[in-house]
């Protein structure tokens, strides 16, 4: 399979797109070997470096093209978590919230604009909604879609609401830094921290800390970025608004996707009110104790790959989404912090691939199951901790890729399960 994939690769980019898709649906690997198994280097970076350029691939071509799946496919429900659902999909200007038979309870929107579109949603208290579109703002809509503030940040990934009311979210913005003696380009991630209505608190540049953990192969690829002084000239006299570093480029060293406020204190890892982080690019989770701007704790290990969302669970333990994107397969882990030890994970079974490049997410329900959210495929599923799939969703947002012709399904890069009261009871949709 790994040689089909380097052979197809070196055909064209897009050609590999196409192969690494339907080799995913065919993959079946063994899902217990050892995840830090050394795959070939010389066959196969090609192929992980043309999708790394790729990027976020907004759509992707559907399985079954006779007959593709959308909406809920799967519902127990004697075992399914009771709630609403929350996503927005790749490339639109609206989200959805609907029900577990698939039914849409309510929509928020706003008009086609110029510039980048939904990237990510976060519901907050009264039916309000975060969304971030990527590079271009923060803004918190009301239920009815009016606009109460929009914050003109480089706004990516992930915002979320800490227990005082404000909000944390992470950002970027081009910056030169010394690297190995050299002065390089660096797409520098930040943490925004604003009230509630919109109002940058502080800033907490991230990029100053991440750069020890740089890879060799990630410090040779962002030097040879330096070999154009244009650009460097170009970022030094940037105007407002300017961007000449794009993510998914040797210039985005850690690539976060994940902020949340730590709500326990768990010795050795982190106190309430610190930030758990994923730092993508360096396959790294990390605590950040934002009133001192360092690094509490961090963890790497067990073969994890550009891995997304860690969140705080039960027992203090930490599940995340680890992609898998160079192995070609994906899995859902739960690892107990303290021991540094996976102590539960997820990984598909032989008849129902699973696989995400360049997205991900999960989210632990109160009923112990786990949303799933395989992210380029545009399929969300809920799993039983034995791994039963009691719940599955495909996006219905289909559309004909008018040069190849295939029909393609939107993406998603989370969806959320609402079950709180505090989100949706003012608007009379949860008791």
């Amino acid at each position: 399979m790994r040689e089909l994939l380097a052979n197809t690769a070196l055909a064209a980019v897009t050609i590999a797109l196409l192969g690494v898709v339907a080799g995913i649906a065919t993959h079946q690997p063994d899902r217990e070997r050892a995840s830090a198994e050394v795959l070939v280097e010389d066959r196969e970076s090609w192929v992980d470096g043309a999708l790394v350029a790729l990027g976020y691939v907004d759509n992707v071509p559907v399985d079954d093209p006779e007959n593709p799946s959308a909406g809920v496919t799967v519902w127990d429900t004697e075992r399914a978590q009771p709630g609403l659902n929350l996503y927005t999909p790749a490339g639109s200007y609206y989200a959805v919230l609907f029900d577990l038979a698939g039914n849409e309870v309510h929509r928020w929107t706003q008009p086609r604009q110029k510039g980048r579109r939904w990237h990510f949603v976060e519901p907050l208290p009264g039916g309000d909604l975060l969304v971030i579109r990527q590079d271009l703002s923060l803004t918190r809509m009301s239920w009815d879609s009016e606009i109460l503030w929009r914050a003109p940040l480089r706004a990516h990934h992930d915002a979320t609401l800490a227990p005082d009311g404000t909000i944390w979210a992470l950002a970027r913005r081009d910056v030169i830094e010394t690297v190995d003696g050299r002065a390089v380009p660096i797409l520098g991630d930040q943490l925004v921290h604003l009230t509630g209505g919109g109002k940058i608190i502080e800033t907490i540049d991230l990029w100053p800390m991440m750069i020890e953990w740089m890879s060799d192969t990630a410090v040779r690829r962002v030097k040879r970025m330096a070999d154009d002084p244009g650009l460097l000239d170009a970022i030094r006299t940037a105007g407002p608004g300017e961007i000449h570093l794009r993510y998914d480029t040797a210039a985005d060293i850690s690539h976060h996707n994940t902020v949340e406020v730590a709500d326990r204190d768990i010795p050795g890892v982190c106190r309430t009110g610190d930030l758990l982080l994923m730092a993508r690019n360096l396959d790294r989770l990390f605590v950040l104790d934002p009133a001192t701007e360092t690094i509490r704790w961090s963890w790497s290990g067990h073969g994890i790959e550009r891995p997304h969302h860690p969140t705080l669970i039960d027992r203090d333990h930490i599940l995340f989404f680890d992609n898998g994107s160079r192995r070609g397969w994906s899995r859902v882990v739960e690892i107990d912090p303290v021991s540094e030890e996976i102590v539960w994970h997820w990984a598909g079974s032989e008849g129902r691939p699973f696989f995400s490049h360049s997205r991900g997410a999960n989210e632990r329900l109160a009923n112990g199951n786990t949303l799933i959210t395989e992210g380029n495929r545009g399929r969300v599923i809920e799993v039983t901790p034995g791994g039963d799939i009691v719940w599955e969703f495909y996006c219905p947002k289909l559309t004909t890729n008018r040069k190849t012709g295939a029909v393609e399904r939107a993406a998603i890069y989370r969806m959320s399960r609402i079950t709180d009261a505090a989100l949706l009871g003012e608007v009379g949709l949860l008791p």
